[in-house]
């Protein structure tokens, strides 16, 4: 869940941690539990990122509301969208965002590794979608890699734009 708050790859947390891909991989999917050193390595590189561990209600995480890089840092860079509040991405602005880069549903879903019927699933809600964190983050990173910025409900309704381009770079498809 971490990771995921952080839209970080398993090689973005490998790359802050020095620990090898397939360790991050084994320990998020239970088949090792991990070695007391790397977990608190893992966790001390988290919480510089700006996780917050909390435990109200049951195990969770959650992102600090701001958080300052340092130079020098282990930690990969966060774009700064992820570290504020993020608004649930709605149906509309997962269709506006496809239009505004000409994507297909299939296009949306090769870019964010995820299925057609997942991606159709979640345009279809006209408020919040159904999707889980993990599905949320994939195509909220999918998009902003490619160029959209999701504008969050700030009493004008949520939307969408094309980040600023720099000159003489096209838009690939």
């Amino acid at each position: 869940m971490a990771r995921a708050a952080l839209n970080w790859t398993v090689r973005d947390l490998a790359e802050a941690t020095g620990l090898h891909r397939n360790t991050i991989t084994n320990i998020e999917v239970g088949r090792y539990a991990g070695d007391q050193k790397s977990l608190e390595l893992i966790e001390q590189v988290l919480r510089k990122a700006g996780i917050e561990f909390i435990d109200e209600g049951g195990p969770g995480v959650r992102l600090r509301k701001r958080q300052q890089i340092i130079v020098g840092d282990p930690a990969p860079s966060v774009p700064a969208s992820n570290l504020t509040h993020m608004e649930e991405i709605s149906g509309a602005q997962i269709r506006a965002a496809r239009a505004l880069l000409r994507w297909s549903a299939i296009d949306l879903a090769q870019a964010s590794a995820l299925g057609v019927n997942t991606i159709r699933r979640a345009e279809i809600a006209d408020e919040g979608t159904a999707l889980t964190a993990a599905n949320e983050l994939a195509i909220r990173r999918a998009l902003e890699v490619a160029g959209v910025v999701l504008i969050d409900e700030n009493g004008g309704g949520p939307g969408v734009r094309l980040r600023e381009r720099l000159k003489g770079r096209s838009r690939k498809k």
